[in-house]
């Protein structure tokens, strides 16, 4: 952890200018930000997980500078992104492509995805099977193998769901979008400038529609799934949510085990890691990660 303080530490004047903390790169017609950091003749490429934007993966990115080259990114609509008028999976895969191309990374990458982003990053793989070298998939959401949600979370997500139309209804009547929370773990600097950017309908939008993407959980076969690249699959214990009895928290967990085991089956070449820690992995154990790229880097490239 001393060694991710100091790399945090070399790495906070990136935050102090005005506009936006990367680049922000035409990929024809509209411009996406990309945030990258080091040099080497590989790249490490970040997608965040659901309504999150490049800063999830901060803490990993400034441990890695003086190692080897990451980029994260904001998919449209987020932070310093331009929107849409409407999104999908197979958009965000195929803005991503142009972005790294456009940008000048040059594959074959290693991609590293959390929660969401982690499915994202395989269908990156499943579109675009030659730039990439390696996936590490972060307590990634299982959202290619039609299996049926815990009825906990099943509730859970429609009241959430509920809540925030209401709130996203009463935010466009008035045009006034209120400002959002982000990490306490991310250094001062930068966190003042993700609030005081955050009060935007553009980016409020991004966060609403990423929750009902036409093709976000698409019927694949067994076979349609097979990766043939090193995978790594990162698991975290997920903390009890508020209101859950002891018996559902254990049945989630085992049913968000058994969905990590099935990513993991996709490669040949995996294996899983399991943490101590809850589902925020980039941001509550950055290290985790760190190591795992790591390896993955020595292993691919």
């Amino acid at each position: 952890m001393r060694r991710v303080l100091v790399a945090i530490l070399l790495w906070t004047g990136c935050a102090t200018s005005e506009g936006p903390i990367g680049r922000r790169i035409d990929i024809g017609g509209r411009r996406l930000h990309i945030v990258c950091s080091g040099k080497g003749p590989r790249t490490v490429v970040m997608e965040s997980g659901a309504a999150v934007a490049f800063y999830e993966w901060w803490l990993v990115q400034a441990a890695l500078r003086h190692e080897m080259r990451t980029c994260s990114y904001d998919r449209a609509g987020f932070g310093w992104s331009d929107p849409v008028p409407a999104r999908s999976v197979a958009m965000y895969i195929s803005d991503l492509h142009e972005l790294l191309r456009r940008s000048g990374e040059k594959p074959p990458f290693v991609l590293v995805g959390h929660s969401m982003g982690g499915s994202f990053v395989q269908r990156y793989y499943w579109q675009y099977p030659s730039e990439v070298a390696g996936i590490i998939a972060v307590d990634a959401a299982n959202l290619e193998s039609s299996r049926v949600r815990v009825p906990e979370l099943q509730k859970a997500v429609i009241a959430h769901r509920a809540r925030r139309t209401k709130e996203m209804e009463e935010w466009r009547a008035t045009d006034q979008w209120p400002k959002q929370d982000f990490p306490s773990e991310l250094p001062r600097d930068l966190h003042k400038r993700l609030v005081a950017a955050s009060a935007s309908r553009n980016w409020w939008e991004a966060r609403f529609a990423e929750g009902a993407l036409p093709d976000h959980e698409p019927a694949m076969t067994a076979e349609q799934r097979r990766i043939h690249v090193p995978l790594v699959v990162i698991v975290a214990q997920w903390r009890k949510p508020e209101g859950w009895s002891d018996e559902a928290i254990e049945r989630f967990r085992k049913h968000w085990l058994e969905g990590q085991e099935e990513i993991a089956s996709r490669s040949q070449r995996s294996r899983i890691v399991q943490t101590t820690g809850g589902h925020d992995i980039p941001i509550e154990a950055p290290n985790v990660v760190v190591d795992e790229i790591r390896a993955m880097a020595r292993e691919v490239w």
